[in-house]
């Protein structure tokens, strides 16, 4: 069985893309409102959201699929020599291991992620998480808090 804690990447729907992109476009925390179709499905289910404010940029999305305990994510971070990308909780302890960004800070895909990772990040204590990069000069140069956005159906 494949270690939930370690990235293994799917292509991206354009459904999806378009989801991600809405939701990394609003970049505050609320509802995302779910309309017919693969986007409405996506854009009701739920979200998390940070800003990396690395030179006043940077971004990350994820859309969580309780069923299916994956997490699709887009991330954009503006670092030098990015190797490692994790969901951690606030001792610093990963919970989700995300693709390493490239040279240019961009990672995204879908992958497995463990049930108690799924509950910690739909539940009321999600904003206790916060994306954390570390690059080869620096280890957590970018720690950045996570945001909930509950899905229309869960509020």
């Amino acid at each position: 069985m494949d270690d939930p804690t370690q990235p293994h990447s799917r292509t991206l729907s354009p459904a999806l893309l378009l989801a991600l992109g809405t939701l990394g476009a609003l970049a505050l925390p609320g509802a995302a409102t779910g309309q017919a179709g693969d986007r409405g499905k996506m854009l009701d289910q739920p979200a998390i959201t940070a800003a990396l404010d690395v030179g006043h940029a940077g971004n990350f999305t994820g859309l969580i699929d309780p069923r299916d305990d994956e997490l699709c994510y887009m991330l954009n971070a503006p670092v030098d020599a990015p190797t490692r990308a994790v969901i951690a909780d606030d001792g610093g302890t990963p919970l989700v291991t995300l693709a390493t960004p490239d040279a240019r800070g961009a990672s995204a895909g879908c992958i497995a992620i463990a049930p108690a990772a799924v509950k910690a990040l739909t539940g009321k204590n999600a904003d206790d998480y916060a994306l954390v990069i570390d690059t080869r000069d620096y280890p957590a140069e970018v720690r950045a808090p996570l945001h909930a956005m509950p899905s229309p159906g869960s509020a």
